[in-house]
């Protein structure tokens, strides 16, 4: 994978390279973290860290604000399977996720304000299931889809010719979890 923020060649680049004019830093995309499993103390040394660097090469830095309110917004189902599609390995829960983003957001917040940071509130209707993520979710259906319908559809006209007794005793295509069934019907 991707090293982390604080271990990307970012530093050594900026470290080199000559102050230019007025410049901005943005610090973004904070939030993924929490689904996989990162306490909000650590997120915010993480986030802190960078800032303090940046403050070093840049004029201004905005920082932007979680969703906070989007948790509340999703209901369980929805947060399942967006959980299961663009964060597989993660088993947080949505109170957790709620929680902690909420945690997140706070300590945002006030670095910002402490240290004289603009924060950047982005709008709650900017969030939600995007082109790019609807697209995510329709190739991972479609592969699901190409892959099991042949078997499921074979099995279940299998399973119904068995069930009107339309298999005769001679055939073979019986699917092999009914193989039992079929040898011991009675004739």
């Amino acid at each position: 994978g991707l090293p982390g923020i604080l271990d990307c060649g970012l530093w050594r680049a900026l470290d080199a390279a000559p102050r230019a004019g007025r410049t901005l830093a943005i610090v973004s995309d904070i939030g993924n973290d929490i689904l996989y499993g990162y306490p909000p103390a650590q997120i915010l040394a993480w986030v802190t860290e960078a800032v303090t660097r940046l403050e070093r090469h840049t004029d201004a830095i905005a920082i932007t604000a979680l969703p906070a309110d989007n948790p509340s917004r999703v209901s369980p189902l929805q947060f399942r399977i967006m959980r299961a599609v663009m964060f597989p390995s993660s088993r947080q829960t949505l109170e957790t996720v709620t929680r902690d983003v909420a945690i997140v957001q706070d300590g945002l917040v006030q670095l910002a304000a402490d240290r004289g940071h603009r924060l950047v509130r982005l709008r709650p209707e900017w969030y939600g299931i995007d082109p790019v993520h609807f697209g995510i979710i329709l190739i991972f259906n479609l592969g699901i889809g190409l892959l099991t319908p042949p078997a499921l559809v074979e099995g279940q006209r299998q399973a119904d010719e068995f069930a009107q007794g339309q298999v005769g005793a001679g055939e073979q295509h019986v699917a092999p979890h009914r193989a039992a069934a079929h040898a011991h019907r009675p004739v």
